[in-house]
């Protein structure tokens, strides 16, 4: 349970304490790649250390770091593209930027339950 707890802990410094203005632009946008894949990066890095402290094995935790990073710049630069696309998705005014929110935070949360699984 220490790992889960941990593993959600990293999600939300990464994506609401450690992301810049200049990540934040990107990620709405879905475009550069650069700024979501550095956000993707630092979520790696938190995740890995979270797996290791947890006693997991080094070979395994850069693994699991590594889904992290792949999953969380795909998910984030979907979401981005799709703000692109429809505008009225990321007005956080409108019910359906929250649905959109929602289930942006639900793929992260089935990617962390992924990492805990195979730790």
């Amino acid at each position: 349970m220490k790992l889960l707890t941990l593993l959600f802990l990293c999600h939300l410094v990464g994506d609401f304490c450690l992301t810049s203005p200049w990540m934040l632009r990107a990620k709405s946008t879905g475009w550069p790649p650069l700024p979501i894949l550095t956000h993707a990066l630092v979520h790696a890095v938190l995740m890995g250390g979270a797996l290791m402290i947890c006693s997991v094995p080094v070979g395994q935790a850069f693994l699991l770091a590594g889904v992290e990073m792949g999953s969380h710049f795909l998910i984030d630069t979907l979401k981005g593209l799709a703000n692109s696309r429809f505008p009225s998705l990321g007005e956080y005014k409108s019910q359906i930027s929250w649905m959109v929110f929602g289930l942006d935070q639900f793929c992260h949360t089935l990617v962390i339950l992924f990492i805990y699984k195979y730790a």
